[in-house]
């Protein structure tokens, strides 16, 4: 096996095998491994632990936040619908109106006499 570096280390740069490359999948969990072992270290710190409780009372109020913002949205867009409706119908109705004459016959002659 020696005698196989040996041989590899004189030959020239371009009659030498490419470098073995691990496979993605490898890769992902050789990083996931990694820092699974960091995070764990960090938990177990004391000083650590009261500020992740800090960390997770805030972003559980942001999530409350958010799901309050989305029931507010639905609501919002309900509301223009609605608006856009009326309005829509507002249009109809005035075209409705000025298309008829607005002032029977008897008040114009009297408008007029």
């Amino acid at each position: 096996q020696y005698t196989l570096v040996e041989a590899l280390a004189k030959a020239p740069p371009s009659r030498r095998p490419l470098p073995r490359v691990p496979a993605l999948i490898t890769l992902i969990q050789y990083s996931s491994l990694l820092l699974d072992v960091h995070l764990l270290g960090l938990a177990l710190r004391q000083d650590a632990i009261a500020t992740l409780q800090e960390l997770q009372a805030f972003v559980r109020t942001q999530v409350n936040l958010c799901h309050a913002m989305q029931l507010i949205q639905g609501a919002g867009t309900q509301i223009q619908r609605m608006r856009a409706r009326e309005s829509q119908k507002g249009q109809e109705n005035f075209k409705k109106s000025t298309s008829e004459d607005p002032w029977p016959p008897f008040v114009m002659d009297t408008i007029f006499l």
